[in-house]
């Protein structure tokens, strides 16, 4: 078969036997609900201007993990890029990468066009979160 499908796993899951979406490895910390609600949250912050680096993401799975003492296989409690390349890859409908350049290059390239049609994103942000008159 093509794409290093091998036939005896399509066929256990053509009949029933294993779960569809089932994966080879360890469990995940989060269930898909959970994902998906960090997922969005992680993008929502993006939007406002507040994109978390990997690190800084890695902290706030490691405060959760600890703040909540779920059982993981992280090694201290914290997850590491593996993890994180793989959180992405699996959340990649809701979030897009983010890609960073030097302070100094944005600076030279900031322009009054840019910085208006900024404006205009973050009011339509707070206008779709119903944030636009709060607080009032």
């Amino acid at each position: 078969m093509d794409n290093d499908l091998s036939y005896s796993m399509a066929y256990r899951r053509w009949k029933g036997e294993v779960d569809i979406f089932k994966l080879n490895g360890p469990s995940s910390i989060f269930n898909e609900a959970e994902e998906e609600k960090i997922a969005r949250w992680l993008s929502e912050m993006a939007q406002r201007g507040m994109g978390l680096r990997m690190v800084e993401f890695l902290d706030f799975v490691e405060n959760v993990v600890k703040q909540e003492k779920r059982k993981t296989p992280f090694k201290d409690g914290r997850p590491g890029k593996t993890w994180y390349y793989a959180f992405m890859r699996r959340n990649a409908h809701i979030i897009s990468s983010r890609i960073e350049t030097p302070l100094e290059l944005k600076r030279s390239k900031l322009t009054k066009e840019k910085t208006d049609l900024w404006f205009n994103s973050f009011r339509n942000f707070l206008i779709d979160k119903n944030l636009i008159d709060k607080p009032s």
